[in-house]
Order: C-alpha cells, then structure tokens, then sequence
C-alpha cells in the first residue's frame, strides 16, 4: 500500500507553484489541502489542470477542502475530493478522472449541468401548458384571494397607519419651603434628620495697605524767649561774665535756663551792676517768664555776682501741627481689616469648586504682620498701616444644601403629586455662627417649585383605543386632574378615531406651574 505525500497549500500558492511542488513530489500519490477561505483552486480551469498534469506525470492527485464549492467544482473536473485527510486517507483507491481530454483543449461545462439545465426547461414547458388546461374557476378564486388581501391589507393599515399626539396639562400646586443648614465640618455626608452638610475649611493668605489722615493736634516750639538780666557785683574787684554764661529759674518745679548772649563786664565794688541780654535754651512758651523770675546763675561766676531779670521774658512761641491720635490706629485698623476680608473672599472663591460657596460669616483672620508707620502722638499728616493676614472659611457643596431643600419639598408634596424639575428655584439666606460653637455655621435655605398631579397615562389610553375624538377628550378629562382641557391631533387628519393600537398614540405630560 503507497504511502500519499500530504502537501499543505497556503493563500500565495498559485497554479504555477502547485504544479512545481506536484514535480518535485517524493511520492506518487500526492494529496493537496487547501487552507479556508483561501484564493487557491477555486476555478474549474486550475482544477481541471492540476488533474491533468497529474495524469501527465502519471501521479495520483486528491484535494482535501472543508468548502462545499471548491468540492463541488472538483467532482465536476474529475478531481479526488475530501472533507479531511483522515477521510482521504481511508480510501485505498481514490477515483479515477472522468474524461481524457487533451491537456490543452479549453475548459467546457460538464454534460451533467447539460443534462439538468435541459430537464429543468422540460419542466417548466410542462407547467405551463397544465397552467392553460385549468377550469375558469380557478381563476375566479384566484381574484377572490387577491381581493381579501386588498382587504386584509386596508384594513391592517387602518390600524396601523393612524397616529393620534395627545397633549396634557396636569393639576399643579406651588410649594415653598425654608428650612436652617448648618456646615459641619465634622460630617462627612447630608444628614436629612439634622439637617447638617459637610463643611470644608479653606485658608488663604492676603497682604494690603491703607494710608488715612490723622486727626490729632500738638503743639511744638516755634521761637525763643529773650529779655533784660542785671548783674550786681558782690566782689570789690571788677567782673566779667562770660558770653554763654547760664543763668536760671528756680520758682517753679522745673527750672527754666537761659543763656548770656554777649560779655558782661562789671565794674569794681561791691553792689555794681551792669546789664545783659539772656536768650531761653529752649524755643517755645515756657521762656516766656514774669519779672524777678531769674535768680540763679550757674557756674564759677555764681561766686562773683547775682543775677535778676527787672522785667518779664517774652518772644517765645508754639504753633499747632498734625500728630497720630490713638484713635488713628483704630480707623486705619478698621478700614484695611475691611479691605482684606473682601480680598480673601474674592481669592477663595477663585479656588471654590464647581457648584461650591463660602459662608462669609465663617471667615476668620490670624495677623501675621501689623505695621504702622507713625508712633501715637508723633506730628505727621498721614498714617499708614500695612497689614499681612491669614484667613480661614468654611465652604459648602450646593447640592448639598439642595438636597436638604429638596427632601423638604418632597415631605410637603401632596399624596398623587409629584416635584416638577422645571422650574425649581433655590435661593440661600443669611448666615450666622451656631450659639456656643465656634465651627459650626447655620445659613437659610429656601426652595420654590411646584408639584404636578401623577398622570395614569397607561390606563387613560386604554381607555379612548378607538374612539371618536370628542369622546376619548370627554374621558381624559373624566378619568385625569387636568389643568387644562387635552389637546389631540390625529395623523391623518382626517381620520375621525382615536387609533386601535394603543403604541400608535404618543401622549406628551407638560407640567406647568
């Protein structure tokens, strides 16, 4: 028993290159499989030369193939053909060609297509000629089925074709309510009993100026005193007294000096005077001083001689200026705290999440810098205060507070009614810090909507399947809470029925507040 040659064939594989592996083959009996959906050997002429170069070269040529049609066409030329390798391996003989044609005449169909194409027309003759041979009646009954079609089909697109829009307007009701939330920062979801929402701490650091004009007066020395002092020699001997020389007051608790403006040079003996110019050390009032004031004089010359002024001291003078008063500060502290909160709201809110918001009572401030410019009581026109502080607020998801608001309305929506989404408002108050609590913050919240009567559209349009349009409204205003009367239009419009089917009746709920 001959032992086959199993050559796989792949998609590249043309006519030409089986015919070289067939040449080169070991064996005389050769079996060629062809790959799924490949291009290989789906013409009748490859077939039809492959199995003839094969018996050319006196080799034993089958085809393994899992298609129908490559095998079909192989039967057709004469070529061994199997579903698998095992089933060709099974036969010990596999089937000789059908014809000996020569290797070079072209491909012709095989006679048994001949043969099945001339059966079919005989066939088909036979059929009409019986088709003349009926009775009459045949084809009245023909007629009578067609027209029953007709029939059946107009009264199918009836039902079908006509399509009613129902609008309505149910009841509604406007419902209102305010309720208190408060931000906890210690919570980490709405809780509807409490009525807490999650609050989050957020800090921001803000740096500002503000220059005002003061407000206080002082008054500071403009010019000196200056006067007469008679000088009365207590020596024999003539003095002089130096210029420079300081001479005092000694009345009151602080004494006031003065100084000799020129030398003063006394004549010998004992009670002699002479007369000099004295100027006040310091400018401004205080030099102004009565008669006699002057008593004392300072220095080695208080040994020779004694001093007195006959007349009062005048010429020295205050004027009023600007100066820092302590309530200075205060403003200035005032306005730039102001300033800077604004500031750090406006930052925060450039950082808030979507749907977020601060609290602004919530904000807090720690000073990292407060530097004024000007010591209290200094003389200056302006103060200016730089200020560096760190503030913290609390913020809040509006969903949440919306949440709250929400399940509020929904506890005071009547029983058959429900919230239309349209329309809602939530508007949010005031806010305060909670009594005795130092984080946590209460705000109003109020919601506005209403709340339209739940329609049973299922059974309403059972209800009017097939009625008259005046009827089927009657029974949609008897069977339904409307607002307003039902709005139905029929496609076609002439059509005077509700349709049958009720999938062909598209109602539309228009709540309305």
């Amino acid at each position: 028993m001959l032992m086959e040659q199993i050559i796989e064939l792949d998609e590249h594989d043309d006519i030409h290159s089986i015919r070289d592996r067939l040449m080169m083959a070991q064996s005389p009996r050769v079996l060629l499989v062809a790959p799924w959906d490949s291009p290989v050997l789906r013409k009748p002429v490859d077939l039809q030369m492959v199995q003839r170069f094969a018996e050319t070269n006196k080799i034993e040529v089958g085809l393994v193939s899992t298609e129908s049609d490559i095998r079909a066409a192989a039967r057709e030329v004469g070529l061994p053909v199997f579903r698998s390798i095992e089933a060709a391996q099974r036969k010990t003989r596999w089937h000789k060609p059908l014809d000996e044609e020569d290797e070079y005449s072209p491909w012709k169909p095989p006679e048994r297509r001949k043969r099945e194409a001339q059966r079919a027309a005989v066939e088909r003759n036979q059929s009409d000629v019986q088709a003349r041979k009926r009775h009459p009646a045949w084809r009245l009954l023909k007629v009578g089925v067609f027209i029953s079609v007709i029939f059946a089909l107009t009264v199918t697109a009836l039902a079908i074709i006509p399509r009613a829009q129902i609008t309505l307007i149910p009841r509604s009701t406007q419902i209102i309510v305010t309720i208190d939330v408060i931000a906890d920062p210690d919570v980490q979801a709405v809780d509807r009993v409490t009525g807490h929402v999650p609050g989050t701490e957020m800090k921001t650091i803000v740096r500002d100026q503000v220059t005002i004009p003061t407000t206080g007066k002082k008054g500071i020395s403009e010019s000196r005193a200056t006067g007469k002092v008679i000088f009365v020699n207590q020596l024999n001997t003539p003095v002089r007294i130096s210029q420079g020389t300081a001479v005092r007051t000694s009345a009151t608790s602080q004494a006031t000096r003065f100084i000799l403006t020129s030398d003063v040079d006394l004549p010998g003996g004992i009670g002699s005077q002479a007369e000099g110019t004295v100027e006040a050390v310091e400018p401004g009032g205080t030099g102004n001083v009565p008669a006699n004031f002057i008593n004392e004089i300072e220095g080695v010359a208080a040994l020779a001689a004694r001093v007195n002024n006959p007349d009062p001291l005048g010429g020295g003078g205050d004027k009023e200026v600007q100066s820092v008063d302590p309530a200075d500060r205060t403003t200035a502290r005032d306005q730039l705290t102001k300033i800077l909160r604004e500031d750090a709201l406006k930052q925060l809110e450039t950082i808030l999440g979507e749907g977020e918001f601060v609290i602004p009572q919530s904000l807090t401030g720690n000073i990292l810098e407060e530097t004024f410019d000007h010591e209290v009581t200094e003389q200056a026109d302006q103060l200016t205060l730089v200020m560096r502080v760190q503030y913290t607020a609390v913020k809040v998801a509006s969903e949440d507070a919306n949440n709250l608001v929400f399940a509020a309305m929904q506890s005071q929506t009547p029983p058959s009614f429900v919230l239309i989404p349209q329309g809602l408002s939530f508007q949010r108050g005031g806010s305060q810090t909670v009594p005795n609590s130092d984080k946590l913050f209460q705000f109003q919240m109020q919601g506005v909507g209403y709340a339209a009567a739940d329609l049973d559209i299922g059974r309403a349009t059972r209800q009017i399947t097939g009625k008259p349009i005046a009827t089927a409204r009657d029974l949609l205003k008897e069977s339904l809470p409307l607002k307003r009367d039902p709005v139905i239009r029929i496609y076609p419009d002439w059509f005077p029925w509700i349709p049958w089917l009720s999938f062909r009746i598209n109602t539309e709920v228009i709540p309305q507040g």
